[in-house]
C-alpha cells in the first residue's frame, strides 16, 4: 500500500511538471505566433524613459490612439455602457509606409477581414458638456484611455537613457506584427 502511495506521488509530480512546461511553452509559443504571422505595420510613438529592476531598460511608448475622443473619432462604440476593462478595436488602414487608426469599435463583426489592434479600456472619462473656458476648447469626451499591450520597448541594457534622447530628437516610430488582433513591438524605428 505505502509502496503505490510512493508511485503514485511520483505520477502525479511528473503531470504536475509536464503541465507547467506545457503552459511555458504554450505562452511563449503564443508570442511567437504573433511576430512571424503577424502583419507588420509601423505606428508613430510618443515615448517616455523608465526602467525595470526585474526586466532591464525599456522605452515605455505612447500613441496618439492611446486616449480616444469619441466625439472627435470615427467610432460606434455606445457611450452610455462602455466602461473600465472592456475590449475595444482599433482597425487600422496603411497609407504609404505607416498606419493610421480609422475606426474604434466594440463590434468584432465590423473588423473581419481588417487589420485591427485589440485594446483594453483602463478607464473612462466622462464627457465635458460645456466648452473649456480657461483654453478657449470645445467640449470634450467621453475620453477613453486603452492599453494595447504595445506600450513597452525593452533594449540593451544601459542604452534606455540613450535611446530616450535620441528619440527626444528626432521622431519615433515602432514597427508591430499583428495578428488576430494580438500585438507585440518588433522594432523600434528612430529618424
Amino acid at each position: 500500500m505505502l509502496k503505490t502511495r510512493v508511485v503514485d506521488n511520483k505520477k502525479l509530480f511528473f503531470i504536475i511538471l509536464l503541465m507547467q512546461i506545457a503552459l511555458l511553452s504554450a505562452m511563449i509559443f503564443s508570442n511567437y505566433l504573433v511576430i512571424y504571422q503577424g502583419e507588420k505595420i509601423i505606428l508613430q510613438v510618443e515615448p517616455v524613459d523608465p526602467r525595470s529592476l526585474f526586466q532591464g531598460d525599456y522605452v515605455q511608448l505612447s500613441y496618439a490612439f492611446s486616449t480616444i475622443d469619441l466625439s472627435a473619432f470615427n467610432n460606434d462604440i455606445n457611450q452610455d455602457t462602455i466602461k473600465r476593462q472592456d475590449d475595444i478595436y482599433l482597425v487600422f488602414d496603411k497609407q504609404d509606409d505607416l498606419s493610421i487608426p480609422v475606426l474604434a469599435t466594440q463590434n468584432k463583426d465590423l473588423i473581419t477581414n481588417k487589420l485591427y489592434i485589440k485594446g483594453e479600456i483602463r478607464y473612462v472619462t466622462p464627457a465635458t458638456l460645456t466648452p473649456n473656458k480657461f483654453e478657449n476648447l470645445p467640449p470634450q469626451g467621453p475620453i477613453l484611455h486603452v492599453d494595447w499591450n504595445i506600450e513597452k520597448y525593452f533594449v540593451p541594457e544601459g542604452k534606455g537613457i540613450e535611446i530616450e534622447e535620441q528619440i527626444r530628437k528626432g521622431v519615433a516610430y515602432v514597427e508591430v506584427a499583428l495578428y488576430k488582433g494580438k500585438a507585440r513591438v518588433t522594432n523600434l524605428i528612430i529618424k
